[in-house]
């Protein structure tokens, strides 16, 4: 039986950290937001190179990267982000070519989707990557 105190003050669930790595900025607010509804802490980086960054100040959960992006596309920051731990589940996503999400997963990748993708696709990815 639950304590009166227990009861109160329900024990509250820590959300998933995601890292959401997308170039271009509406189609990653739009991510963010479906994300963060879906229940969802997300952290947001506009290319490779901010998103290693941000993997290096704290360890998400799961990572969503595009994989064609200026700067640092998306194979050399999954190779970067291997190296610094090979443990967190990396979810590739791109509009270029099957070639690249096949790639994508043979340097680690749990996922690939070509975009556009609907919800329901990426939360499935995401809750099997996570084990959910």
């Amino acid at each position: 039986m639950l304590s009166a105190s227990a009861e109160r003050y329900p024990a509250k669930r820590i959300a998933t950290q995601i890292l959401l790595i997308e170039d271009d900025p509406r189609y990653r607010e739009l991510l963010r937001a479906m994300l963060e509804g879906s229940g969802y802490a997300v952290r947001s980086a506009g290319d490779g190179e901010e998103g290693i960054e941000s993997f290096r100040y704290r360890r998400p959960d799961l990572v969503i990267t595009d994989m064609i992006m200026p700067h640092c596309d998306g194979i050399e920051t999954i190779g970067v982000l291997r190296e610094i731990d090979s443990t967190v589940p990396i979810i590739a996503i791109s509009g270029g070519s099957d070639n690249v999400l096949m790639m994508a997963r043979s340097i680690g990748a749990v996922a690939a989707l070509g975009k556009p993708f609907d919800d329901s696709t990426l939360l499935g990815a995401i809750s099997e990557a996570i084990g959910r």
